[in-house]
């Protein structure tokens, strides 16, 4: 059995979502207020939502949400299949392992806000 690395892999996945419900809810939260939900005609909060959905804020909302380029954003995506087989105790493969780790750095480095660069006229 491979206990360890699934233990490891949980604990990587539970550390990424918390990170990304924090970063959308505190960068949402910033520009429109604490009903951002109600008045962007959001289905669920940061705190409700699915991985998926969670990734996929960063894709809707770029001009705010600046954390992940393109490519991060494409690799977040793969992992939701993963991300389930965790969350249901179904063993990873290996290369699903290294793709974990690969978001899981990606993830955890971002800051919860990100200094907007100034434009100069």
């Amino acid at each position: 059995m491979n206990t360890p690395i699934m233990k490891e892999a949980y604990s990587m996945l539970y550390e990424m979502e918390n990170h990304l419900r924090l970063i959308v809810k505190t960068n949402m939260e910033k520009k429109y207020g604490y009903r951002w939900v109600s008045i962007l005609y959001e289905r669920r909060d940061e705190q409700t939502s699915y991985f998926h959905e969670l990734v996929a804020f960063f894709g809707k909302y770029p001009h705010i949400l600046t954390h992940f380029k393109p490519e991060q954003l494409t690799l977040l995506r793969q992992l939701t299949p993963i991300r389930n087989k965790i969350a249901h105790s179904h063993l990873i493969t290996e290369t699903e392992y290294e793709l974990l780790e690969k978001c899981y750095k990606i993830v955890i480095k971002q800051p919860i806000t990100k200094r907007r660069k100034l434009i100069k006229v």
